[in-house]
Formats: C-alpha cells, structure tokens, sequence
C-alpha cells in the first residue's frame, strides 16, 4: 500500500508520517523537499507499505505528484492556521516552495477540496485525541493503532532503511528528529498552540477564511476553555509577557502523549 500525506510546512505532516511509518518494515519519506517532484512508484518493490509526505507548495501541483506517486490512498493533514501560519513564519525555510502567502492561499484551495484525499486527519487530534485521529485511517485501511504511538521506530531506523532503495534516499529532505513537536520519545503538547497576535489572526483570516471558520468551530467543540483551561486562553489571547506562565501550566496540564495504556 502506498500511502500519499499532505499539509502544509510546518503543520506536524512528518510527526504523523513518522507514526504511519510504525507499520512494521514500511518505507517512509518523512520529507520530500518542498517543490521537488515525489518518486515513481515503479521504485518501491511491489506490495511495500510505502508512506511518502510531501507539503505545498505554489510550485508544484498536487496532481503532479499524484501521477508520479500513484497512491492508494491519500491523506490530508490539517493544523490551526493561526498556530500553523506562527510556526512557519519563524522558519527559515518560511518562503521555500513559494512565498508564505501564497502557500496559505494554495492551503485553502486544498481545503474546500478536500472531499478528493480518503482521509482527512488534524493536527490537534494527532496530539491530544489519538482515537479521533486514528479512526478516519483505519477507516480507509490503513492499519494503525495506539501502539503507534510507542514510536518504537525511531526516525534514523525509517530512514535508514528507505534510503537503501535506489533513487529515492536523496529525495528525503530534513527531518526535523528532536525539535519542535516530532521527536523519537513521541510529542509534546504544550509546544502544540502559538500566541497569535490580532494581526496575524486577521491576515490568516484574508488569506484561509473558510479554514478559519471551520477551526473555529472545531476548537470551540473540542477545545473549550473549560476544557483545556488557560491553555487556550494563553495561546490565542494572552500578551506574549504570558507565554512562560503558558509553557509551566501546560507542563502540568498536559504530559506528552504517551502510549495506550
């Protein structure tokens, strides 16, 4: 089976990569550099649990590597835009595969198309709803399970093996092992939500109106303040003077996600 993930840069796609890369001996491109075209499908040995994850960019279209790929099925990877648009706007690679507007832009174009990927799958639940996020993929067969979360493969082990094929290791781009929310010890909730000031919010909300509105939503029934107490409040509302207190209370809030128990 050919597994196809797709989000945008800094969405938490290669975290969720790296769980689907759990399946025993699969290969897993955790990264395709942004803008590069993803590998034939001629150049895995037939019946492979094969995972590749590529993100968007305004230089290539989907249906490129859609052709070259030929998946059997095909995952969209979602995160809050406001959280998501923070993270990568502090990246160095923020412009690569397109000016970060544009890439937003292009974002929300494949949201309102997002009835043509199997499953569609968010960020917020990888991390802190495992069923919500496992459900939608053992829906379309893909067989994953809580014990995925073990990550008992850890990042080097997968790529390791992929880059024994030919042709395909030197498409890999960065995985990012050890830093923001991927690690081989598995993720961490509190570095999940970013303080977003109002300006932001408002350019996220010209660029991914209908995402805006249906992370809204999404937050207010899965998220609510009760819920997740200051957590929320910090992160989308609080002056940034707050965001040590924010980090502390998650702390011990919220422990990273760890296996099924």
């Amino acid at each position: 089976m050919r597994i196809f993930v797709y989000g945008m840069q800094s969405s938490g796609a290669s975290i969720a990569t790296h769980l689907l890369a759990q399946i025993p001996d699969a290969y897993a491109l955790t990264d395709v550099f942004c803008g590069k075209p993803m590998p034939e499908a001629t150049r895995f040995p037939p019946g492979a649990f094969v995972i590749a994850k590529t993100t968007i960019s305004t230089q290539r279209g989907l249906d490129e590597d859609l052709d070259l790929f030929r998946p059997d099925r095909t995952v969209l990877l979602l995160r809050h835009p406001y959280h998501n648009f923070v993270s990568l706007q502090r990246k160095r690679y923020a412009d690569d595969g397109g000016a970060l507007d544009d890439k937003f832009v292009r974002l929300e174009e494949t949201f309102g198309a997002r009835s043509r990927f199997d499953a569609v799958v968010r960020f917020e639940d990888l991390v802190f709803r495992p069923d919500a996020f496992l459900e939608p993929l053992r829906a379309v067969g893909i067989p994953v399970t809580r014990d995925s979360y073990r990550f008992r493969r850890s990042l080097a082990e997968v790529a390791a093996r992929t880059e024994q094929l030919d042709g395909v290791g030197d498409l890999r781009g960065e995985t990012w092992g050890g830093r923001g929310n991927a690690t081989d010890g598995g993720m961490h909730p509190e570095k999940a939500f970013k303080w977003t000031s109002p300006s932001v919010r408002a350019r996220v909300d010209a660029l991914c109106p209908a995402l805006s509105d249906d992370y809204r939503s999404y937050m207010e029934r899965n998220f609510s303040r009760v819920r997740v107490g200051s957590r929320a409040f910090l992160s989308d509302v609080a002056d940034p003077t707050l965001r040590r207190l924010k980090r502390g209370l998650s702390r011990r809030l919220f422990r990273p996600v760890a296996a099924a128990r």
